[in-house]
């Protein structure tokens, strides 16, 4: 099957790296998936009354996920005309259907993500080309606890040696590829989760914590991509992760900041935005991120947040609309779902952090 990243020229590559990206970390990076019509018959949407909220709104979005997958197995985009699997999308369907305790599901999906072909179009084969981003989201994915794929060509661990050779003096991960380094502060800071997660972190060639804070912005945020020009601009679905990722390696003054900055730009409506516009992804990747805190003031942010998102919730299909979508339009009445931020959603909507559902225990 055709994959987005073999299709793809370098400047295309660029020119599609944008904040609504982000919370794949893949590298290459690709085109957000297509909106999928929030009126299709979905399992979970109200039966009766098909407006009606979901009884159980983290089953009903894992069950609308699931209806539109391809082959039950994966996501796919339309390209230039062309149906074309996304991988890293792929894995945020399935880390949603573990959080929302679809076990069977998730475990279709990552075997279709064990197959040698995907995991070599997707990360690269280590030699030729290799994406530190990709290679650790897959390695992470491979390790989900509760499901158990064999992969068809590297193993968590194989894949966890290629990033930490991938590590540059200067504390980044850097690509092997014919387009240059696309390497991402999201990525890295899955990196970083994966090594601490195989307890790598101690005799690396450089400090990747370190080469991941000299990027942070001052108000403590973390900008979407790495080398961008002056002034540093923070997002939230990026600096959720990293803060998450700084946590786990250990570097709390670094996660306080980043922890600090969220709770910041948190709107008084309860949302959080993206390039100025109110978003599902962002609100759902701060809400999930900051149930992390034990302290009140996130606890009250978190509750509100995940208000917001139960508002935003599509009622026929009980999907999310995606980033762009989600201001006073959609709230008016918007009819289309989106499969990145409901996969996000469901992770707020649970208030599950990557370090709970991965199993990373701070360093």
């Amino acid at each position: 099957m055709p994959t987005f990243f073999t299709r793809v020229a370098a400047a295309a590559l660029a020119a599609l790296t944008i904040p609504a990206l982000a919370a794949c970390s893949d590298q290459p990076a690709a085109p957000s998936p297509q909106p999928v019509p929030s009126d299709s018959a979905t399992p979970g949407a109200g039966a009766e009354d098909p407006d009606a909220p979901a009884a159980d709104p983290v089953a009903a979005a894992a069950a609308w996920l699931t209806s539109n997958l391809t082959d039950a197995t994966h996501v796919e985009i339309e390209y230039d005309g062309d149906m074309l699997a996304d991988a890293g999308a792929t894995i945020d369907v399935m880390w949603a259907l573990v959080a929302a305790g679809d076990l069977d599901a998730a475990g279709t999906v990552v075997d279709w993500l064990a197959q040698r072909q995907v995991a070599i179009d997707y990360a690269g084969d280590g030699q030729q080309a290799a994406y530190p981003s990709s290679m650790g989201k897959l390695a992470l994915a491979y390790l989900t606890p509760g499901l158990a794929p064999t992969p068809e060509y590297q193993s968590a661990e194989a894949l966890a040696a290629g990033v930490a050779g991938r590590l540059k003096p200067e504390g980044r991960f850097r690509d092997i590829s014919e387009w240059g380094d696309n390497s991402t502060p999201m990525g890295q800071a899955f990196d970083i989760m994966l090594l601490v997660k195989l307890g790598m972190m101690d005799g690396l060639a450089a400090d990747p914590v370190a080469g991941l804070v000299a990027v942070a912005c001052d108000d403590g945020s973390y900008p979407v991509m790495f080398d961008t020009d002056p002034p540093c601009v923070g997002e939230v679905e990026t600096t959720a992760v990293v803060a998450q990722a700084l946590m786990a390696a250990g570097e709390d003054a670094a996660a306080e900041r980043a922890f600090d900055y969220l709770l910041a730009a948190q709107t008084e409506s309860g949302r959080w935005q993206n390039s100025g516009t109110d978003s599902v992804g962002a609100t759902s990747l701060a809400v999930s991120a900051l149930a992390l805190r034990a302290d009140p003031e996130a606890a009250d942010a978190a509750a509100l947040g995940l208000q917001q998102l139960k508002a935003w919730q599509l009622p026929r299909s009980a999907a999310f609309p995606g980033i762009g979508a989600a201001g006073g339009a959609t709230n008016a009445g918007g009819t289309e779902g989106d499969v990145r931020a409901t996969a996000q959603a469901v992770l707020g909507l649970s208030l599950v952090s990557y370090l709970d559902l991965l199993g990373v225990e701070p360093r």
